[in-house]
């Protein structure tokens, strides 16, 4: 009986399988394991891609390993945890952001916002420094969403003390 729940689960399964017969990795955690991994050990995106060719001739031939870097970025965007790119000074003085997006110097070093070009470089200017702005309401909608996460989340709203007793910073006045 358990053998036949598990067949069942894994058929409902198969499109996000890594491949036939593999039941502990999906598309999407073999594509989160790899960017975090890469994120922990600084790897550079060639030094991945190389890694990701070689699990991907690796694994029986009808395998969803990713090719290269690209395919797996597209993979985790689809969790919809999109990141925003803010143009920033080197030391920290000023963020082009909002009303400031359009200014091309440092309104408090005069320092330029973009590098100089070079003869080889065509195309959109490149800024000194970026900064990543992770947007928070679709992380903690993603995170109110798993039952497991939503528990923890709803934990100092559930676990509320009325008798005057200070249990936790929560049970404060401020």
């Amino acid at each position: 009986m358990l053998k036949l729940r598990h067949s069942i689960i894994c058929f409902k399964l198969r499109k996000d399988l890594l491949w036939d017969g593999c039941f502990n990795q999906t598309e999407l955690s073999n594509a989160v394991k790899l960017m975090s991994i890469k994120s922990d050990y600084n790897m550079p995106q060639n030094y991945l891609n190389e890694v990701m060719q070689l699990m991907h001739e690796s694994c029986p031939g009808d395998n969803c390993v990713p090719k290269n870097y690209s395919e797996l970025k597209k993979k985790v965007r689809s969790l919809g945890l999109d990141v925003q790119t803010i143009d920033c000074r080197r030391n920290g003085c000023m963020l082009y952001f909002k009303d400031d997006s359009a200014v091309e110097k440092c309104k408090f070093c005069d320092a330029p916002r973009w590098k100089p070009k070079k003869s080889d470089d065509n195309g959109k200017p490149k800024p000194y420094v970026k900064m990543f702005y992770f947007l928070l309401i679709p992380r903690l909608q993603r995170l109110y969403a798993s039952r497991s996460t939503a528990e923890h989340m709803r934990w100092h709203y559930d676990n509320r003390r009325d008798d005057g007793v200070l249990c936790h910073p929560l049970d404060g006045e401020a």
